[in-house]
């Protein structure tokens, strides 16, 4: 029904850098494969370290402004962009993770439910799917997706299929 993608940038940033603070630019690109109304995207951001609990860092929902409707081979994309700065929680070595969700009606008003997450290194922290990294382990290819749920009408009526791509 759609592609969903999301990239930061930069995608690594030194240890040193966040005594500062570093802009990280969060692009987000939605395709319809069929026409789509009804959008709505959310957005939350963690940083973690393996063993240690996951931070918040709050992100204004929505995190950009995507049309409601988009029609059918059509592309639109926003970008927001959050300042990062080592204060009274320290990144040193962390992964953050920003995952942005996407809710979408099709012409038939099912609706699509999906997500898709972009990571920024910390220092030396562990990539995600590093083995012992404790963080999601990626398919081959390199990009690490969720599940699409596709909701036909009520929501007791749910098919799931899992999305290897994006």
């Amino acid at each position: 029904y759609y592609t969903v993608t999301k990239v930061a940038d930069p995608n690594k940033i030194p240890n040193s850098a966040l005594v500062a603070g570093r802009d990280i630019k969060f692009t987000i690109s939605l395709k319809a494969k069929v026409d789509l109304h009804e959008i709505v995207i959310t957005d939350q951001m963690v940083s973690e370290k393996p063993g240690s609990p996951a931070f918040s860092i709050t992100v204004p929902n929505p995190p950009c402004s995507i049309p409601a409707s988009i029609a059918k081979d059509e592309t639109k994309s926003c970008e927001f962009t959050k300042n990062i700065i080592n204060g009274t929680h320290v990144f040193d070595d962390e992964i953050i993770t920003n995952t942005v969700n996407v809710v979408a009606k099709t012409e038939e008003d099912n609706l699509i439910v999906d997500y898709v997450q972009a990571y920024v290194t910390i220092g030396n922290a562990q990539t995600p799917g590093t083995p012992g990294s404790g963080g999601p382990t990626l398919p081959p290819g390199g990009e690490v997706c969720g599940d699409m749920f596709i909701f036909l009408g009520a929501w007791g009526q749910q098919e799931s299929t899992t999305v290897n791509s994006v």
